[in-house]
Formats: C-alpha cells, structure tokens, sequence
C-alpha cells in the first residue's frame, strides 16, 4: 500500500517532469521572478528522502531562500512497488517526533 509523502507543513509539494522522468520536490520560501534569485537545492542521501530536510526547510525559508528538497528517483520507484521508501520513511520518522 502506497503512502502519501505530501506532508503538509510550511512547504508545497510539486510533481515536476525532466525527460520524461517525473521527479518529487517540496518547495519553500519567497518564489522570485522567472531567472531572479537563488535557489537552494536540498539532496538527500539514500535511504532518505525530502523528509529529512523537514527541520532544514523552514529556517532557509524564512531566511529568505527559495529551498527545493526533491526527492531522487530510486527512493519513489520503491515506493510506487508496494516497498516503503520514501513514505514509509516519512511515516516513521513521524511518528518519532
């Protein structure tokens, strides 16, 4: 059974298409106009995924950064085949809050 990795908080959860490749990110801070600004990238280690950055996000964002945390593609064709990954992570690491 799958498990739902868009955790509300003070982020968005986006589905975004690279190659045809469809990748998870979640999304905080101030968007600035198309080709202004920075963005602050967060990448997880395996076995992660963008829920271990759920303390890092909110403190970029309200320094002022524009903070994506995408989630790597091993992690969520795991989770599509019924294995954990990246929900079942977020699901424990919830429930040890």
């Amino acid at each position: 059974m799958p498990v739902d990795v868009n955790r509300p908080g003070p982020w968005t959860h986006r589905n975004l298409t690279a190659r045809g490749t469809r990748f998870h990110v979640a999304l905080a801070g101030p968007e600035a106009p198309s080709g202004s600004g920075l963005l602050t990238l967060l990448i997880h280690g395996f076995p992660e995924c963008w829920w271990t950055w759920r303390h890092v996000i909110p403190a970029l964002a309200q320094a002022g950064h524009r903070v994506a945390a995408l989630d790597l593609r091993g992690l969520e064709h795991e989770r599509q085949r019924g294995r954990g990954g990246c929900g079942a992570a977020a699901a424990r690491a919830s429930a040890c809050r």
